[in-house]
């Protein structure tokens, strides 16, 4: 028994190890820090450049009907507690962004696990676990916005004869 015990956490910290948080530049305009679980579910942070402002968000593998609210539970060392999501869409992905962004982000910050648990029409669950670990780096890069300051012309010097 207390080899399954033992087999089974060493299970459960292993496929939290082959997760992180990395940053991710490759949708024009955005910045975005997040993690991908061994579900392709995804959560994390996504800045939009031109307007420097950053929503939490949660991804997964169920449909929402746009800018629809729903309600999510959450769980991380912070505490347990109900946040609500609403249904965009950027790109092909539909994202449930947080509303309760920085209670999300600090949930993120907060080291260990945090899971997501949304009620579905059927009366069931449908539970979303990450890793925190990396999350404050990631989430500090996607929030860093490049400069707006516009560059100063170069004047080359001319000398006089």
């Amino acid at each position: 028994m207390k080899k399954l015990l033992l087999l089974l956490c060493f299970a459960a910290s292993t496929a939290h190890a082959q997760e992180k948080w990395e940053t991710d530049y490759s949708i024009s305009g955005y910045q975005i820090a997040k993690i991908t679980n061994a579900e392709d579910s995804a959560a994390g942070l996504i800045c939009n450049v031109s307007n420097q402002a950053c929503d939490a968000y949660l991804v997964t593998d169920t449909s929402c009907k746009e800018k629809a609210l729903y309600p999510i539970m959450i769980n991380s060392p912070l505490g347990a507690f109900a946040i609500s999501g609403k249904c965009l869409t950027v790109g092909n992905t539909q994202l449930l962004v947080i509303v309760e962004k920085e209670s999300a982000i600090e949930a993120f910050r907060s080291g260990g696990e945090i899971g997501f648990a949304i009620p579905m029409a059927s009366g069931a669950f449908m539970v979303f676990r990450f890793s925190t670990v990396g999350a404050a780096a990631a989430i500090e890069a996607a929030r860093t916005m490049p400069s707006r300051k516009t560059p100063k012309a170069k004047t080359r010097s001319v000398e006089t004869l």
